[in-house]
């Protein structure tokens, strides 16, 4: 028997016809494979999309996403690529799928591959023989039209149906797929949601000044009044402002007071605008301002500086001719300040060393605007108020004589000449007349806002004699332009009489207090410098030099000056005669203090208080004085009482009263009413002179009498 096998090179019928059947469904399986993974990924996207469109993922879904779906995909296609071995089918399944196309119930292709496996030429011979039958069977390529198709039609008929409702999806909704595919292509793009509503963006500003409102405004597609209620506008900021609306489809919002860069949107019906950038102009903002007034020169004020901030004000009284000079302080380089007054155009005043002038000041409101080295111009801020200040008429005085006078020709008469200005004075004229005919005017250039003079007008001096009549005038002028402005005239008129004339007139005049009224200022003035003197006695170790030299100048000048005051008091014939005493002593007393305080050594002034104690004594006779006035009361008041007893006297005799006699007795009757009324404030006012009398001090206990008789 012939055992030959088959050649290894040449396959055998048979298994070729498998091996066809193989390669067929396995790559009608790949095929099938391809449009189910095409199919799946294609309606994995759509529903991904129509997920989006109605719930709007959020962004952490949405970011991993594509990457998700393409590697998902890459891998997918790699892995059906690499398993395409694995999809062909095995060879029983071939045998038998071959079979069932071939139509064969034999078996004949299972047959023949056992026969083929088999030794020997018969069994060749018949796996041969029963190929060739099972070939006549199928023609051509009718094993391949009769194997099955895999299911590649179905998945392709899928994919054919997710395209058209993609399309049909597009056609209902445009915007959909415009819409929603950056937000997955972009997912941290600025890809507003998906709605039937549409919010566009109308109008809205890029750039504004720190501190101003923004004003947004949008237009809506497919407004619904849900949709209209819901519109809000938005910021990174926190804030969220209810839009309101304009016109048929326009809202508008407004940002006020945004200090910084924001992010702002609107949203409403489930989507919103793009996001919109809205930036800071880097505006001029001003920290300080420094103002110095400058007054026109004949004014002779000293500037006047004031520092004023944001939400102050700064107010001057200004003078014709008055320059203004501002040094603005911001947060940027400026190039120059624009000033407005009263809401009048604008004035460029530029900068010149970080300051600008402004000549002629007016008054009124001044608001400032800074601009920036590039032009760009900050708010307007309202810092300066202008009132305009009158430059007042000069005021003239004469302190002393403080009225109109009675003199004796041997009189010395202080003359106090005071003189005034807001601004500055340029002269004083001193006029006056003597028995009315004019005598030559004194004038006198100043300086500075006052004047004052401090003489004696010596009479004896000027040889004037009872019956005269010298009459003085002051008059100033201030430093106003063109020939400034002359104050009122002040006026003391002397009138020269005798020395009995005088004392005459003055005992007339005389109130018991008229003694201390005389010499009590000059008495105090005299205690409060020995008092000074004291505590720089005391104090002079303690004390450093220079302030103690100046302090016991200014000492020794106003001793000096209360010397020669009580020096001017002095007559031929004084009113009251303890008054050459008293003049003595303050005398002495004052010129010991300045002798002390000008030889600069406060140890060696005298130790004592004699301005206290001639205050006490004065206090004390006029004390005495009302004493006796109240004597010579009583005593016209016990003559006045005798004279009414005897006025009555004549009328007690008569038995019947006439009307004459009646209207007599009531008129005396009065009389007496007023006399009881008189005694009896005596009575009242002598106690409590009597207590004063004991419970003062005199500094002489000895002499107070003696005082009193004198001054009587």
């Amino acid at each position: 028997m012939n055992t030959r096998q088959p050649s290894a090179d040449i396959p055998a019928p048979a298994h070729s016809l498998l091996s066809a059947a193989q390669s067929i469904i396995g790559g009608r399986r790949q095929r099938a494979a391809f449009a189910t993974f095409a199919a799946l990924l294609a309606a994995s996207a759509l529903t991904l999309v129509i997920a989006d469109a109605l719930v709007a993922l959020p962004e952490l879904l949405r970011i991993p996403a594509l990457p998700l779906v393409l590697v998902g995909a890459a891998l997918a296609l790699v892995l059906v690529a690499v398993s395409g071995g694995r999809l062909r089918p095995s060879p029983d399944t071939a045998t038998r799928l071959s079979e069932a196309a071939a139509g064969d119930q034999l078996r004949t292709l299972a047959t023949a591959l056992a026969l083929e496996r088999m030794p020997g030429e018969l069994a060749a011979a018949g796996a041969a023989r029963l190929t060739t039958g099972l070939a006549a069977a199928l023609p051509g390529d009718g094993l391949a039209a009769r194997l099955p198709r895999g299911g590649t039609t179905r998945w392709l008929l899928l994919l054919l149906a997710i395209a058209a409702a993609a399309a049909v999806l597009h056609l209902a909704l445009p915007q959909l797929f415009p819409t929603v595919l950056p937000r997955f292509l972009d997912p941290r793009g600025d890809h507003p949601p998906f709605s039937l509503t549409e919010l566009r963006w109308v109008a809205a500003p890029e750039r504004i000044r720190a501190g101003d409102t923004a004003r947004f405004e949008v237009e809506i597609g497919n407004l619904t009044p849900t949709v209209a209620k819901s519109l809000v506008l938005r910021s990174d900021g926190g804030a969220r402002i209810a839009l309101f609306q304009i016109g048929a489809t326009r809202f508008a919002g407004e940002l006020a007071g945004i200090e910084a860069p924001l992010t702002a949107w609107v949203e409403g019906g489930g989507t919103r605008t793009r996001y919109h950038q809205l930036t800071i102009d880097p505006v001029p903002v001003l920290i300080h301002l420094d103002l110095t007034l400058e007054a026109p020169a004949y004014a002779r004020l000293d500037a006047e500086r004031k520092r004023v901030k944001p939400g102050e004000q700064a107010r001057f009284e200004a003078l014709p001719g008055s320059r203004l000079r501002l040094a603005p302080s911001a947060n940027r380089p400026l190039a120059a300040i624009h000033l407005t007054r009263d809401g009048a155009p604008s004035i460029r005043l530029p900068l010149s060393d970080g300051r600008a002038d402004v000549a002629d000041l007016q008054a009124g409101a001044y608001a400032l605007v800074l601009e920036a080295a590039d032009g760009i111009r900050g708010h307007a801020l309202s810092l300066l108020r202008i009132d305009a200040r009158i430059d007042q008429p000069p005021r003239a005085r004469i302190a002393a004589p403080g009225r109109d006078a009675l003199a004796t020709p041997g009189m010395s008469i202080p003359l106090q000449l005071e003189a005034d200005d807001d601004l500055g004075l340029v002269e004083v004229l001193k006029v006056g007349e003597y028995n009315q005919l004019p005598a030559p005017e004194l004038k006198r250039h100043v300086s500075g806002r006052m004047w004052r003079s401090d003489g004696v007008l010596d009479l004896a001096a000027l040889g004037v004699s009872p019956g005269d009549l010298l009459t003085i005038t002051l008059v100033a002028r201030d430093s106003k332009p063109v020939d400034g402005q002359l104050s009122e005239s002040a006026t003391r008129t002397i009138t020269i009489i005798s020395e009995e004339a005088y004392n005459r007139e003055m005992l007339r005049r005389v109130r018991p207090e008229a003694l201390e009224r005389k010499y009590q200022p000059l008495a105090r003035e005299l205690a409060d410098l020995e008092k000074k003197m004291a505590e720089l006695k005391r104090d002079r170790a303690s004390r450093p030099r220079d302030a103690l030299d100046r302090e016991l100048a200014e000492l020794a000048a106003k001793a000096s000056k209360l010397q020669q005051r009580v020096k001017a008091l002095r007559r031929e014939r004084p009113l009251f005669a303890i008054e050459p005493a008293l003049q003595k002593q303050l005398e002495d007393a004052a010129r010991q203090l300045a002798e002390a305080a000008a030889s600069g050594d406060p140890g060696k002034s005298l130790d004592g208080s004699i301005g206290a104690m001639l205050e006490r004594d004065l206090a004390l006779l006029t004390k005495l004085a009302r004493m006796q006035g109240l004597a010579s009361r009583l005593r016209q008041l016990i003559d006045a009482e005798q004279n009414t007893v005897e006025q009555l006297t004549p009328l007690a005799e008569h038995r019947r009263l006439g009307d004459s006699e009646r209207v007599r007795l009531r008129e005396l009757g009065e009389q007496e009413q007023t006399l009881a009324e008189a005694i009896e404030q005596w009575l009242g006012l002598a106690p409590k002179l009597a207590d004063d009398l004991r419970t003062a001090k005199p500094s002489d206990p000895a002499k107070p009498d003696e005082k009193t008789q004198r001054a009587a």
